[in-house]
């Protein structure tokens, strides 16, 4: 779940004079150009959730859920990526390099991802897997503005945002798709996914149109049925990603370089 929620991101002050006449869709796409063209870089995705079961018309609110997913990329390494986040109180830490990955889950010696890990292992590095799966097209694409300016830190950044709910269209696509991934292993279970609240913005840098920060928040229905039984998900979802583009060090320890060579 957590990958479909890291799969859910998208897109926020006064235009700079160098870019005067750029829309708020091409300083977007010129932000993915610079990730894309990044020797390295780190991301953190912070985020909360709260989960309410819904049944025969009682609603079971379950405690927070907070998580915290680094990913770490080095393509001067060979594609060599790194994702570390805590799974069921374990820290789970997979690592890529190419087409092979390498997984350790907690204590558990290091090994190759299967069931649910090998369905996120495939697109693990991939920053841009939403994107090419499910683009934007004339019928699902979110009205982008430019919001104005704001200062992260020492840093001024051009701040750009998804007017009202116009996101939640391709939000929904793109959550579909990632649910439908998810439960590939469970064809007896069919989803719907109905996305009734989205909203994105992106700080970039004012200089460079550099990726430094994204909010996404979100409210959504998942209905899951099972012969004449129906489970209905609601999700509310707050989440944070920031990015480093300076140099960074994977490590890759011995065990994992035996699976990652073994076929």
């Amino acid at each position: 779940m957590e990958k479909i929620l890291v799969c859910l991101i998208a897109v926020f002050l006064s235009i700079p004079v160098m870019s005067a006449d750029l829309t708020a869709r091409q300083m977007l796409d010129k932000a993915s150009e610079f990730v894309a063209s990044a020797p390295s870089l780190l991301r953190t995705d912070v985020g909360e959730k709260i989960v309410t079961l819904i049944k025969d018309g009682t609603r079971e609110v379950q405690p927070v859920q907070k998580s915290e997913i680094t990913i770490e990329i080095d393509l001067s390494a060979g594609s060599l990526a790194r994702q570390t986040t805590v799974f069921d109180g374990k820290t789970l830490i997979m690592i890529r390099q190419g087409e092979s990955t390498a997984m350790k889950l907690g204590d558990e010696p290091w090994q190759k991802p299967t069931g649910p890990f090998e369905v996120a292992a495939k697109d693990m590095g991939n920053l841009f897997i939403c994107e090419k799966l499910v683009p934007e097209t004339d019928n699902n694409a979110p009205k982008w503005i430019i919001a104005g300016t704001e200062m992260l830190g020492s840093i001024e950044t051009v701040l750009i945002e998804s007017e009202g709910n116009s996101a939640a269209p391709i939000a929904e696509e793109r959550m579909a798709l990632g649910i439908k991934k998810a439960y590939a292993a469970n064809p007896a279970i069919s989803t719907e996914v109905k996305v009734l609240e989205y909203k994105s913005k992106h700080w970039l840098g004012k200089s460079d149109f550099s990726r430094l920060k994204v909010a996404q928040n979100f409210k959504s229905l998942l209905t899951l049925t099972m012969e004449d039984k129906k489970q209905v998900i609601e999700t509310v979802s707050n989440s944070v990603s920031t990015y480093f583009y300076g140099k960074v060090k994977i490590e890759i320890p011995i065990e994992a370089q035996s699976i990652l060579k073994s076929k």
